[in-house]
């Protein structure tokens, strides 16, 4: 029973990630519509899109009128359209979303030593919290850990890939 359990749960996050895959290469633009906490699937659906709607209260069947009254699969009229119903959100200052370049520059090591290292240079270079706080947690957990879950996401990232 177990084998089968772990065949049909791999089988499933197979089809959850090329969904999502297929959702954020699509080359036509789409709007989610997310109303109040949005997680598992609704999320994994969601978050690739090119639009996404997040409210804890609106008037969603307003947007959802407006939206199928266009005739267009262009972008900047879609989101010229969502701008009349809301500001649009940017993440605040200590946002990991700040810190992409440095995430990437970090991150895109092939070993977790050099990932560290990577770290250590950036946080000695910039004093920068979110580098120096990443770097203790780093230090703190299991070594062993590490590489696994490093190893498991290149190989995950690689197979979406291959597979899509």
């Amino acid at each position: 029973m177990q084998v089968t359990l772990t065949s049909e749960c791999k089988e499933l996050y197979q089809k959850i990630y090329s969904l999502a895959y297929v959702i954020g290469t699509y080359s036509k633009p789409q709007v989610a519509l997310l109303y109040g906490i949005t997680m598992g699937g609704g999320a994994a659906i969601s978050i690739p899109g090119t639009f996404r709607v997040a409210t804890e209260k609106t008037r969603l069947p307003l947007i959802e009128e407006q939206l199928g009254k266009l005739i267009t699969d262009e972008p900047s009229v879609i989101e010229s359209s969502l701008a009349k119903f809301g500001d649009i959100v940017h993440p605040d200052r200590m946002s990991v979303l700040q810190r992409i370049e440095t995430l990437n520059k970090c991150f895109c090591h092939e070993t977790v030593e050099e990932i560290i290292d990577s770290l250590e240079s950036e946080a000695g270079k910039t004093a920068d919290a979110w580098c120096i706080s990443t770097l203790k947690r780093l230090r703190e957990v299991s070594p062993l850990s590490l590489k696994v879950s490093l190893r498991s996401i290149r190989e995950g990232d690689f197979k979406l890939l291959t597979s899509a």
